[in-house]
């Protein structure tokens, strides 16, 4: 269904705020199992703690004002769909394909922990069952002729990691 979204989601960059991979970067850089609590940061958002931001009115007033076709419910399916390309993206450790859904640090922190966690020690980070269980925007601003949107994203999934010659896991 290609063309299903419309022009309106063809105007609109989107960049996601992905809290279950930060999540895992940041795990793998402390070394830890990852239970030890505290929470990771990224963008002054702790990644184990999720609080909805304090947007009052409609977040998407100015984007509904220069497109009264914009539908909200169109773009968080759109933002599910962008959400579980990243997933799939890390999965098979080429981040390239979602590049456009990323902004640049986001793109170079992921790209850079796939080839020095993962890549570099034969190893594949599994994502089963990720499932979206809330969304918020946190951020809407026009960007010359685009509109972005910076989104929130609270997500579950089973994490685990193999190595990819034995197919033995490495960790749970």
């Amino acid at each position: 269904s290609g063309g299903s979204c419309g022009s309106t989601l063809g105007t609109i960059v989107v960049i996601i705020v992905v809290l279950v991979i930060i999540s895992i970067v940041n795990k793998n850089k402390g070394g830890g199992s990852g239970g030890s609590g505290g929470g990771s940061t990224y963008d002054g958002v702790t990644s184990d703690k999720v609080a909805p931001p304090t947007i009052t009115g409609d977040p998407f007033a100015e984007i509904k004002t220069a497109d009264p076709n914009f539908n909200a419910q169109m773009f968080y399916g759109r933002v599910n769909e962008m959400f579980i390309a990243i997933q799939y993206a890390w999965m098979n450790r080429n981040m390239e394909p979602v590049r456009r859904f990323l902004s640049d640090q986001q793109f170079s922190i992921l790209d850079n922990s796939i080839k020095t966690d993962y890549l570099a020690k034969g190893q594949v980070n599994k994502l089963d069952n990720v499932h979206i269980t809330q969304m918020w925007p946190v951020e809407v601003t026009k960007m010359g002729e685009y509109d972005s949107v910076k989104m929130l994203i609270e997500a579950t999934c089973i994490d685990y990691t193999i190595d990819e010659r034995t197919g033995q896991l490495v960790n749970p």
